[in-house]
C-alpha cells in the first residue's frame, strides 16, 4: 500500500476577472496517474471527478475535459481527473482494462479527492466509456455524489461503445477476440482488443445501477452521435428531481473537438459548468 504520494507542482493558471488556481499531478495509487486543480481557496466546498473515455486520456480529446477542469476552478471549483490503467498510448493502445478496473480506478480516485477536499460536495462526470464507468459509480456508492453528468454516453455493453459494431469488420474482430484472446482494429488510431476487457462488460446494463441514485443528473450528447440517445429511458428510471438532457444538434460523439469551424466543446463545457453551479450544494 502506498503510504505516501507524490503531488508534483505543474503550473499556477489565472484568467482575466477570474480565480487563479494551481494544477498537479498526483499519484492517486502508484499505478493510476491524475492532476489535482485547487483554485485559489485551498478548500473548495465543491469538487468533481472527471472521467475519460475508451483508450483515452486524462485531458480528453481535443483537451476538452482539461477545459472543463480549468474552468471549473475559475468558478472555485476543485477536480480530479485520472488515467484509467490499461488504455492509451500509456498501454501501447492495447486494451487490458476490465469493467472491474475502471470501477476500481474511479473509486480510488473519489477517495484521494475526497482526502484534498474533506469538506466539499462532490460530482462526477465521464465521456463515453468513462460515462459508463460513472453510472457503475452512481449505481454502486450512490451517496457519494450530489449531482452529475454525462457525455455522449454508453448505456449497455461494450459493443455500445465501438463505432463500428455491426460492420463485418467489427465482427470478424470479436470473433478473433474471443478464440485467440486479442485482436486489432483500426479506428482513431490501432487498438488491440483482448478477451478481458471485452468479456468484463458483456451484459452491463445502465438500467441496473441507475434506478438507486436519487442526485441531479444531466446528459449530453449530439444528433450525429453514433451512439443510441439514451437519455429518454434514463428520465424514466432516474428517481432524482433534478434531471435533464440536452442534444446538440450536428455534434457528432466528440462534440466536433477535433473540426475547429464546427466544434461544439466550448458549449459542452458551459453546459456542464452552468449544471455543476446550480446542483452542486
Amino acid at each position: 500500500m502506498l503510504k505516501t504520494l507524490t503531488i508534483i507542482f505543474l503550473c499556477t493558471c489565472s484568467f482575466a476577472n477570474s480565480q487563479s488556481f494551481k494544477e498537479r499531478e498526483v499519484m492517486v495509487t502508484p499505478e493510476v496517474a491524475g492532476k489535482l486543480v485547487t483554485p485559489e481557496n485551498q478548500s473548495p466546498e465543491q469538487a468533481v471527478l472527471i472521467l475519460h473515455g475508451f483508450n483515452d486520456h486524462m485531458d480528453g480529446v481535443g483537451n476538452l475535459q482539461k477545459q472543463l477542469a480549468h474552468t471549473l476552478a475559475e468558478e472555485g471549483i476543485g477536480s480530479l481527473r485520472i488515467n484509467f490503467r490499461g488504455e492509451g498510448e500509456r498501454n501501447d493502445n492495447v486494451i487490458t482494462s476490465t469493467l472491474d478496473s475502471r470501477k476500481k480506478d474511479g473509486e480510488d480516485a473519489y477517495k484521494f479527492l475526497k482526502k484534498q477536499f474533506p469538506n466539499a460536495s462532490y460530482a462526477v462526470t465521464g465521456w463515453s466509456m468513462g460515462g459508463s464507468t460513472t453510472i457503475l459509480l452512481l449505481g454502486s456508492h450512490p451517496e457519494w455524489f450530489n449531482t452529475a453528468v454525462l457525455w455522449s454516453s454508453a448505456g449497455h455493453n461494450l459493443r455500445d461503445n465501438i463505432g463500428a459494431s455491426g460492420t463485418p469488420e467489427h465482427s470478424a474482430m470479436i470473433k478473433k477476440v474471443l478464440l485467440e484472446g486479442k485482436a486489432e482494429f483500426q479506428s482513431w488510431t490501432t487498438i488491440t482488443y483482448t478477451r478481458e476487457n471485452y468479456a468484463s462488460w458483456i451484459g452491463f446494463d445502465s438500467a441496473d445501477y441507475l434506478p438507486k441514485y436519487h442526485g441531479a443528473f444531466l446528459g449530453i450528447r449530439g444528433t450525429n452521435d453514433f451512439l443510441p440517445l439514451h437519455e429518454p429511458e434514463w428520465m424514466k428510471i432516474l428517481p432524482g428531481k433534478k434531471k435533464a438532457y440536452h442534444v446538440l444538434g450536428d455534434a457528432d460523439h466528440i462534440f466536433n473537438v477535433l473540426d475547429p469551424p464546427n466544434s461544439q466543446g466550448d458549449e459542452v463545457v458551459q453546459l456542464t459548468v452552468d449544471w455543476f453551479k446550480n446542483t452542486l450544494k
